[in-house]
């Protein structure tokens, strides 16, 4: 019964603390579970019969290194799996995001280029026309209705304006802007002021469009009274290269086998490249994770030196680990810092992700994901060991046997994580 108890509270005390979802990782095979219970055996073998004064400081710490080193584990199996779905979902990459940017609008990857190269000689413009100053509490226009078109693409749309003697010529270029914008043709109309004049501004929405105003009737009316054919800047179309072929666009935002858009921001004195990357999100979340279970770790250490003489040694052996592989950690963006945590430079960590520094970070021939799995499975199979105890009997190595109870009690810490 005291056993079961202990059990009891052991599971309730670290559902307390371990609050992440259950993964696959957390599932085992029979034989895994053997092996376990086998490494725990053998390590009670080599054990000394000793006390421990368990306070609930002590059983929180423990049971922290416990979560903590399982959840190092699972996650660094989890970022080893190159065949979980985050190492195949991709995205685009700019070498510049200042000249060109690019996006996906499929995830059928077949239809997507690995690299492309764009040169951008010049972007599209619109037109712009802007009429003639007037000032703008006078009177420039002659009561009357006057009629006048605008063409564009081959479109032509018919206004008519009526004015009055008490009509300056403000007001009539409010009532012609609200006019042309209320009929939405795709030419913005807007007034331009300085001083005491004012003066037309009429701009085409989309680049690469031209358009030109007629005076319908009289035949010398509003447009040409108010010189609204001005055009001041004209409508022009994107020209740029492609892997070295000449394109011309009318607009400044393309697509490409209807599986990616790009967008023409600036004209270039370099090619940018345009490649099928690695999304790095949902792995830089991962790896996140990863780094926060690694620094509770070295925290619950740090925390615990003065109350905790072992404490010393959980942070020496979990922080040789980092420090043996600094080097590669650093290429993958992840940062070793004086106190032995490790900080995420986000930016270095997409650029390790997207070299593939990231992914060697974790591959089964790594030195670091061996090293830091190997150690994960020492805290988890005996995080009594970083705990002071009193020394009771030396086990005898000559006829070494497990201790029945301490499996169960104390190696391992068994809970329903495991079984």
């Amino acid at each position: 019964m005291n056993l079961l108890s202990s059990y009891n509270y052991y599971t309730q005390a670290f559902s307390q603390i371990y609050t992440k979802p259950t993964t696959k990782y957390d599932t085992h095979k029979s034989t895994e579970l053997k092996n376990i219970y086998k490494k725990m055996v053998s390590a009670n073998k080599q054990s000394p019969l000793y006390k421990i004064t368990l306070s609930e400081d002590t059983q929180n710490y423990v049971l922290g290194i416990k979560s903590a080193a399982v959840e190092l584990k699972n996650l660094s199996s989890f970022l080893s799996d190159t065949d979980d779905p985050i190492y195949e979902d991709k995205t685009l990459y700019s070498s510049d995001v200042n000249f060109v940017k690019a996006r996906l609008t499929t995830d059928d990857y077949s239809k997507i280029p690995q690299s492309l190269s764009f040169e951008v000689q010049s972007l599209a413009t619109s037109q712009k026309n802007e009429g003639k100053m007037l000032l703008k509490d006078s009177a420039s226009i002659h009561p009357g209705t006057y009629t006048f078109a605008i063409t564009k693409d081959e479109e032509t749309y018919h206004y008519q304006i009526t004015t009055k003697k008490t009509d300056s010529n403000q007001t009539i270029m409010k009532n012609l802007k609200n006019f042309i914008n209320q009929s939405d043709i795709g030419i913005k109309a807007s007034i331009k002021y300085e001083k005491d004049r004012c003066a037309m501004i009429l701009e085409s929405e989309r680049t690469g469009t031209e358009f030109q105003l007629s005076d319908i009737s009289p035949s010398t009316g509003i447009v040409s009274s108010m010189r609204l054919n001005k055009v001041i800047s004209e409508a022009t179309c994107a020209e740029f290269t492609i892997n070295g072929d000449p394109k011309v666009s009318a607009t400044n935002e393309i697509t490409i086998n209807n599986s990616m858009e790009i967008d023409l921001l600036a004209p270039t004195s370099k090619a940018v490249s345009i490649d099928l990357v690695l999304d790095s999100t949902r792995i830089i979340e991962k790896a996140k994770e990863f780094v926060s279970s690694y620094n509770y770790l070295n925290s619950l250490a740090t925390e615990h030196l003065e109350t905790q003489k072992s404490a010393k040694k959980l942070l020496t052996d979990i922080v040789s680990v980092t420090e043996q592989n600094k080097d590669a950690l650093e290429r993958a963006g992840l940062m070793l810092e004086e106190d032995g945590s490790i900080r995420v430079d986000e930016s270095l960590l997409v650029q390790g992700i997207e070299s593939g520094e990231f992914v060697d970070l974790f591959a089964d021939i790594s030195s670091f994901k061996n090293d830091i799995i190997k150690k994960a499975d020492a805290l988890s199979l005996d995080p009594m060991s970083y705990v002071d105890k009193k020394l009771l009997t030396y086990p005898n190595f000559r006829h070494s046997f497990p201790n029945p109870y301490m499996p169960s009690m104390y190696t391992g810490m068994l809970y329903n994580q495991y079984v």
